[in-house]
Order: C-alpha cells, then sequence, then structure tokens
C-alpha cells in the first residue's frame, strides 16, 4: 500500500513539474516573439489635438502591454547593488524612420 501511495505522489509531482516548466517557457516565448511595439494608424482625434509643435515626420505607435509587462519584469531593480549592465533585457524604442 505505501508504494502504491508513493508511486501516485511521484506521478502527481511529476506532472506538476511539467507543467510549471511548460509555462515558465510558454511564458519566456510570448515575451521573446511578440513584439512591444506595433504601428498604428493616426485617427482624426489624434489629428485634431492643439499642437504647439509638429513633426515633418512621426509615426503612430500601440503598445503591447502585456508583452511590455513580461519584458518589465524581467528587468533588475534599480538599487545601489544591481549592476543593470549585467542584464538581458533590452527595451527597443522606435525611431520614426522604421528602425
Amino acid at each position: 500500500m505505501k508504494s502504491d501511495y508513493r508511486i501516485r505522489k511521484m506521478i502527481v509531482l511529476a506532472r506538476q513539474l511539467i507543467l510549471l516548466v511548460f509555462l515558465a517557457i510558454s511564458v519566456n516565448v510570448y515575451s521573446q516573439d511578440t513584439p512591444v511595439w506595433s504601428d498604428k494608424t493616426e485617427t482624426a482625434a489624434m489629428k485634431i489635438s492643439d499642437r504647439q509643435i509638429v513633426p515633418v515626420a512621426y509615426r503612430t505607435l500601440s503598445a503591447n502591454l502585456p508583452a511590455l509587462k513580461i519584458l518589465l519584469s524581467k528587468a533588475p531593480m534599480q538599487s545601489p547593488g544591481v549592476n543593470s549592465k549585467t542584464s538581458q533585457v533590452i527595451l527597443s524604442l522606435p525611431l520614426p524612420n522604421g528602425t
């Protein structure tokens, strides 16, 4: 009886471990494959707003908030003892020319 219980417990733990690994991989893949920024067409409401400065060339973008939150959650906190130069997190800011 004890061996059956142990086997069942090991099977449950193995399933939980497999699920945990799968979730960790899927979150990592989601954050890498999903772009943070996407081009957005300018709406009439954006064109009507009172602007002090009107740029000659610009680009309207939309942020993918779930992907941005995942990316920022991997970034180190700013504190005196943390070396942010060793972080692998890079948040690219898009430029008006499309790069």
